[in-house]
């Protein structure tokens, strides 16, 4: 299998060993966002009458009027081990990539990585990213409610393998891909654990991308440590991620002085940004996919790696290619 080996001029330093420093913490004591009792529960009822079927999700990019796309590749890759078993997951690239690029990593819903995951990561690629989407399910998908919450549930019991799944993806994306940048970024379940990212990650991250994941029981003392610039979407009538929590979240952050935009739709629930739902809102699902996007160009520096990708490299910058 061959992958597009993507250096940056300068290699990024390896940081893994921060996370068990006095200055990072332990992540395991400084911890993540624990749900509250209930969490799945609440995710189960929010997502009772959705499907896994295809969802229209790149249509519905394709119709956001956004700047025009680069041919893109892909591939299953292994990225990493956990528990002494190899994970693997879905790496899209621009076609004509040369040089570093900023990366994304992408977290899937509580689905599991399938189809609509893939396709938004196809479209993120064709706008000049690297993005890896993690796969946390081992391999599983779900096509029912009741499946996707036993995933989950499942998933949520092994907080350390979670956590050692994202460093594996952290290492493949800065090391083996050399991303000149790196951002989180995912839904639902997903959200919650890029949120959880920007934690394991305070000083590395660059940006984080959060549509309706679980933040609220986070502390002021671990979202002082957070450096990176955070954009999340949420809705006014989600029961699973309730709008007061999120509105003290967001309180926090302003007092902070975080570089922060927490943006409520009014009128939408859980999962309004998934086509396959009776919660999917047309109108608030475009507005966030197009904030997404100026964002991420904001923060990573999207827009100038466009211009480069667009100048063909000197033969002896030709990016190398390497065998998994």
């Amino acid at each position: 299998m061959k992958i597009l080996k993507l250096r940056p001029f300068v290699r990024c330093v390896a940081v893994l060993a921060l996370l068990f420093t006095a200055a990072c913490g332990d992540p395991e004591q400084t911890g993540e966002p624990a749900p509250e009792a209930g969490y799945v529960e609440d995710m189960a009822e929010a997502h009772a009458e959705d499907s896994s079927m295809p969802s229209g999700a790149a249509e519905l990019v394709d119709d956001l009027g956004e700047v025009a796309a680069m041919p893109v590749l892909s591939e299953t890759v292994v990225y990493g081990r956990v528990n002494g078993e190899p994970v693997s997951g879905y790496l899209a690239y621009p076609e004509t990539a040369h040089g570093g690029l900023p990366g994304i990593l992408m977290f899937h819903e509580w689905w599991g990585l399938n189809d609509n995951i893939r396709a938004m990561a196809d479209k993120l690629a064709a706008q000049g990213y690297v993005v890896l989407a993690l796969d946390v399910y081992g391999g599983e998908v779900a096509t029912t409610p009741e499946r996707a919450r036993g995933l989950m549930q499942v998933a949520m019991a092994d907080k350390v393998a979670l956590n050692d799944n994202i460093r594996e993806a952290w290492k493949f994306m800065t090391e083996e891909i050399g991303a000149l940048s790196v951002a989180s970024m995912g839904w639902c379940f997903g959200g919650t654990l890029a949120f959880n990212t920007a934690l394991l990650y305070p000083d590395q991250l660059d940006a984080a991308v959060v549509y309706y994941g679980h933040v609220t029981s986070v502390t002021p003392a671990q979202l002082a440590m957070l450096g990176m610039p955070i954009i999340g979407f949420f809705g006014a009538e989600d029961s699973g991620i309730p709008v007061a929590g999120v509105r003290q979240f967001e309180q926090s952050l302003k007092n902070l002085g975080k570089d922060a935009e927490i943006v409520i739709y009014d009128g939408a629930g859980h999962a309004f940004a998934n086509p396959t739902g009776e919660n999917f809102r047309p109108e608030p699902a475009a507005d966030a996919w197009q904030r997404t996007l100026t964002f991420l160009d904001r923060t990573l520096n999207a827009a100038v790696n466009r211009n480069v990708i667009k100048q063909p490299p000197a033969a002896d910058n030709a990016p190398a290619a390497t065998t998994r």
